[in-house]
């Protein structure tokens, strides 16, 4: 069985409303998760808060669905006062999501809200909060949009977050009275959420190796990266839990692709950036294509969950670099121009460092000590930039 969600639902009253929710529940199934609603998946013999409060603690996150219950043509807002109004048309939720939310957000559960088009915004239904809000036509295609998967993506990775935290003792709480005739014991103290991303990852350590070197731009040496890339990982301890994954010529409209085909842990992107911050990929006729880092961070706040570095050795990606770092807990990039052989050089001792069980610190330290060693003038180039997560505790192998 999935992580288990409450989904906050009223009853459906049109063909549309139980055909969104049934869509909802079939993707949020699609997604490893599996939706709970009480009257609807979920029947207790309690009075319905009290079967809405033990389902919740059950449960790792919520989704509020607020559709239309009521319809009001016309009424009068803050009656006798000066900021009375006339309001028309007023479309209003069932009241229990607004119940329903309050029960979850003072359970600490990650928030989705989704609120059907042209409903009266208030309470936990406004934006603003630190939750997450998006209103939607109650449109199954809806659900795959890029504004509410770039959304959703991010709240479920704040769900496994959530749920990596609860000790085996909440997930399956005891009776009441249970536990109040159990021994009083001292709770472990739970583990941080960030603590799993400082832990070794159990598959092997998959690296996307992208690159990009269109007709019109400088001919770089990218050949000899992958090469000395690859007999650095193949030389290391721990060369079985690495596997290296190539690409060539990316075009725009390769990358989405290659990162939902590839799955990596670490994506490599080696070729020409410009000042203005923009990493050049190719069109279809092989000539550069700029890519701004508005747009890399969108495709990386998006498909984030099992990225733990990327590197960026192109020319003046630093800023790139920082606007993926919002998302991703290691990026790498270059604060100016950066020669082959330095790239080169930097690319080698950093994956050879990982491939012997190194820190993601230690080893960008190694990489630009490599290039030092090579009395190369470009140490100080590449940057590491891990405001989420100090560097020296992610550990891949």
């Amino acid at each position: 069985m999935g992580t288990k969600i409450f989904l906050s639902v009223g009853r459906t009253y049109t063909p549309q409303q139980e055909s969104f929710v049934t869509s909802l529940e079939g993707f949020l199934t699609s997604q490893g998760l599996t939706p709970q609603t009480v009257g609807r998946t979920y029947f207790s013999s309690l009075q319905p808060l009290k079967a809405v409060v033990e389902l919740m603690e059950d449960c790792a996150g919520t989704i509020i669905l607020a559709f239309e219950r009521t319809q009001i043509l016309q009424a009068v807002e803050k009656r006798g006062s000066k900021d009375e109004r006339q309001l028309a048309d007023l479309k209003l939720p069932t009241v229990w999501n607004q119940i329903e939310a309050t029960v979850a957000y003072s359970k600490g559960h990650p928030l989705l809200v989704i609120v059907e088009e042209g409903l009266k915004s208030e309470g936990l239904l406004e934006e603003g909060y630190d939750w997450y809000v998006g209103r939607i036509p109650l449109s199954p295609e809806a659900l795959y949009s890029k504004e509410f998967q770039g959304m959703f993506n991010d709240w479920k990775r704040r769900v496994g977050k959530n749920e990596a935290g609860k000790s085996p003792a909440e997930e399956h709480p005891r009776p009441q009275a249970e536990q109040a005739a159990a021994t009083p014991s001292v709770k472990p103290t739970p583990v941080p959420a960030d603590a799993q991303k400082t832990s070794p990852i159990s598959e092997k350590i998959r690296i996307l190796f992208l690159t990009a070197n269109p007709t019109d731009t400088n001919r770089l040496r990218l050949d000899e990266e992958s090469r000395a890339i690859d007999q650095s990982l193949r030389r290391a301890e721990f060369r079985d839990r690495f596997e290296l994954e190539q690409f060539q010529a990316v075009r725009v409209s390769d990358l989405q692709e290659c990162l939902l085909r590839f799955r990596p842990h670490i994506v490599h992107f080696s070729g020409h950036g410009s000042e203005a911050g923009e990493i050049y990929l190719q069109d279809a006729s092989g000539m550069s294509k700029p890519v701004s880092e508005k747009s890399l961070g969108k495709l990386f706040r998006v498909l984030q969950d099992n990225i733990r570095c990327v590197v960026l050795n192109a020319c003046y990606s630093r800023i790139q670099a920082d606007a993926i770092a919002e998302h991703i807990d290691a990026v790498v990039g270059m604060s100016q121009a950066i020669g082959d052989q330095a790239a080169i050089s930097f690319s080698s001792a950093f994956y050879q460092a990982l491939a012997y069980g190194r820190d993601l610190q230690t080893a960008f330290d190694l990489g630009t000590i490599q290039i030092d060693l090579e009395s190369i003038p470009d140490e100080d180039v590449p940057q590491l930039i891990a405001p989420r997560l100090e560097a020296k505790l992610i550990k891949l192998a």
